[in-house]
C-alpha cells in the first residue's frame, strides 16, 4: 500500500505508537501503523492491504480493530 509522512524523509523509525486492523470494502484485512521517529515524534502512517489491491475506502472509527503497537517503548 504506501505511507503517508508527516514530515521530511530521511529520519529514522523510532518505534510504533499505535496501531490497529480493519476489513477494506471488499473484505480484505488492512493494517495501520503510526510510526514515530528516534525523537518520539511522529513520522508516518503505514497502511498495507495483505492482497497489495487499492485501498477501496477508509473505515468508520466502530470498524477498527485496535492492537498493542508493535513496540511500546
Amino acid at each position: 500500500m504506501g505511507s503517508l509522512a508527516f514530515a521530511p524523509l530521511g529520519r529514522a523509525i523510532g518505534r510504533a505508537a499505535a496501531a490497529c486492523e480493519f476489513l477494506d470494502a471488499d473484505g480484505t484485512p488492512v493494517s495501520a501503523v503510526l510510526n514515530l521517529d528516534s525523537d518520539g515524534v511522529p513520522l508516518e502512517l503505514d497502511v498495507w492491504k495483505v492482497s497489495f489491491a487499492l485501498l477501496q475506502r477508509w473505515p468508520d472509527a466502530s470498524q477498527l480493530v485496535m492492537r498493542s503497537a508493535v513496540d511500546p517503548g
